[in-house]
């Protein structure tokens, strides 16, 4: 991803590879915790699409801002954000589709 953002153009065309690399990480995640589990491809898709969006918007604010703050902080504050975060959304999900 970090090689996206130095070498993939600038504006929009950026951005739309930035999205479609970060989607591909994440759906496989998804696909990886939810396997064996009652969780449809429409639940699969909106929750990695959570997730892109609120990565990619980080990404693009500090890029915006310059990237002045450590790429290594931002990405240790992300880990804490995110830790375990799709393998609760993934099971709150399943927890959904079982009570309908």
């Amino acid at each position: 991803i970090m090689k996206c953002l130095q070498k993939c153009g600038q504006g929009a065309d950026r951005k739309i590879i930035f999205f479609k690399l970060t989607y591909d990480l994440i759906v496989g995640v998804v696909e990886e915790k939810s396997k064996g589990l009652n969780i449809t491809e429409e639940d699969k898709k909106f929750i990695a699409d959570f997730y892109k969006y609120g990565f990619v918007g980080i990404m693009l604010e500090w890029i915006r801002e310059g990237m002045k703050e450590n790429i290594e902080d931002l990405v240790r504050m992300m880990d804490l954000t995110l830790h375990d975060t799709v393998t609760t959304s993934i099971h709150n999900f399943q927890k959904n589709n079982m009570e309908k």
